[in-house]
């Protein structure tokens, strides 16, 4: 049997703790502010397209905790948690005691650009695979997520990495359990594609308070000012080489998945964080273009301006 450690179970990780159970792997769990919630009642999960489930991983507290579940390693760590400047070192570090051996792969489902290069430099000879999540999500209580529209996963061998075929194993078992896996040669590529959307919509839904639907339909300018923001992403991820991915194609399908939403569209994951005052994931979704634009020389004055009000939104929050 395939096991699997899921490391933060929020939303996406409560998601994929379901498929990968449902396509018959061992599954444990880190859970941190939803744990005692998690022990007792398990992980819910009520999905349009996958049904209502709720299922009973093995539930941890922490890492060390978790190798020592069985005298046998983990075939696969699988990370969904958010990135934050000050603890992703940290985060990285903490998964040691279940990386310390040549059998165990890594596959990051996290947002951002290059978020591969800190698992390589703390785990030279880990074979990491890099995954791309579409899926919106709710979270409706801390261990029950509500999953609507649509659920789709790029996954692809990490670029600073060696090549490896490592990401059709995990797209095989995934498959098994109903998700739908393509996979890719170039995953830089795809996040550089996601994130054209995402580095858009996440900022405005925060700082406006509306969903994607309502923001577009509370002002005539709102369609422009998102076109002229997602051409500035597109601007930064040409001159990374990655035009294939991040262009006018992308933009509109992008905008095409917003428009078929029904109203008042999807509430991204910063919106839903600043909603409850928790701490936005500005530098992995916005943070890392910012500093690609300044290496480039590229002016994005419009993605400045909305990174620096959601760093100090953030900043608001921890005073």
């Amino acid at each position: 049997m395939v096991r699997i450690l899921v490391v933060g179970v929020g939303s996406i990780g409560i998601v994929y703790s379901v498929l990968f159970t449902r396509a018959g792997a061992e599954v444990v769990c880190v859970c941190r502010s939803n744990y005692a919630e998690a022990k007792a009642s398990g992980l819910e999960l009520k999905s349009q397209l996958f049904g209502d489930q709720t299922i009973y991983p093995v539930v941890v507290s922490s890492v060390n905790e978790a190798a020592r579940t069985s005298g046998k390693p983990f075939h696969y760590v699988v990370v969904t948690t958010k990135s934050f400047p000050g603890t992703q070192l940290q985060s990285v570090q903490s998964l040691r005691p279940v990386l310390n051996n040549a059998t165990t792969s890594v596959v990051l489902l996290q947002n951002g650009i290059g978020i591969e290069k800190d698992y390589h430099e703390e785990y030279p000879h880990a074979q990491i695979v890099s995954g791309v999540v579409y899926m919106p999500t709710s979270r409706t209580s801390p261990t029950s997520v509500k999953h609507t529209e649509v659920e789709r996963l790029y996954l692809g061998p990490s670029p600073f990495g060696e090549k490896h075929d490592l990401a059709r194993g995990v797209s095989t078992l995934l498959r098994a359990g109903g998700a739908t896996v393509s996979d890719c040669d170039d995953i830089q590529g795809e996040r550089w594609k996601k994130i054209v959307a995402n580095g858009t919509w996440n900022p405005l839904c925060a700082l406006s308070r509306c969903r994607d639907l309502q923001l577009l339909a509370a002002c005539p300018l709102t369609l422009q000012v998102v076109n002229d923001i997602m051409r500035e992403i597109c601007t930064v991820a040409a001159a990374g080489g990655y035009s294939k991915y991040a262009n006018e194609e992308a933009i509109a399908f992008q905008m095409g998945r917003s428009r078929a939403r029904d109203y008042p569209g999807v509430e991204p994951s910063m919106m839903a964080d600043m909603n409850t005052g928790r701490e936005m994931e500005v530098e992995a979704i916005l943070g890392g273009i910012v500093k690609y634009a300044q290496e480039y020389n590229i002016a994005v004055p419009r993605l400045e301006t909305i990174y620096i009000l959601l760093v100090g939104l953030n900043s608001s929050f921890k005073n």
